[in-house]
């Protein structure tokens, strides 16, 4: 008896893939996690600014004025780099790219973050212990 032969189909058949959508928790954890890096730029510019006798803002006229300015900004970066963590760690779930992205700029940037805010902290309050006294 003739039993039918198996052939191949003519065309190869790929399997179909659909990229899935970004994470609103992965997209915010990345988001916080460059406006926490700006922030960290804007304060390193001012750090070099100063060093250099120049003056990038000229409302900052006294030393107080100018580490609370770099004291606030280190803050703010240090808590959108703990906000991205937290986001980050989130999204991990999904295993989204852009969330791990955000998570590790974040992990890389939160310790000099933290260390320069709490460096700045203590010049400040140096500072206005140093004026009480004088």
């Amino acid at each position: 008896m003739d039993q039918p032969q198996f052939s191949p189909p003519q065309t190869e058949t790929k399997p179909q893939t659909q990229k899935a959508p970004a994470s609103p928790v992965a997209i915010v954890s990345f988001v916080l996690s460059l406006v926490g890096t700006v922030f960290f730029i804007i304060v390193i510019a001012l750090i070099i600014s100063r060093t250099q006798g120049k003056n990038l803002f000229s409302s900052i006229n006294t030393f107080e004025k100018y580490i609370a300015v770099m004291f606030s900004l280190f803050l703010v970066s240090f808590f959108c780099f703990l906000a991205s963590l937290i986001t980050g760690a989130v999204s991990l779930k999904t295993e989204s790219k852009l969330g791990f992205a955000g998570l590790i700029i974040s992990a890389i940037e939160v310790i000099p973050s933290i260390i320069f805010s709490m460096a700045c902290g203590l010049t400040q309050s140096i500072t206005s212990l140093g004026t009480v006294m004088l």
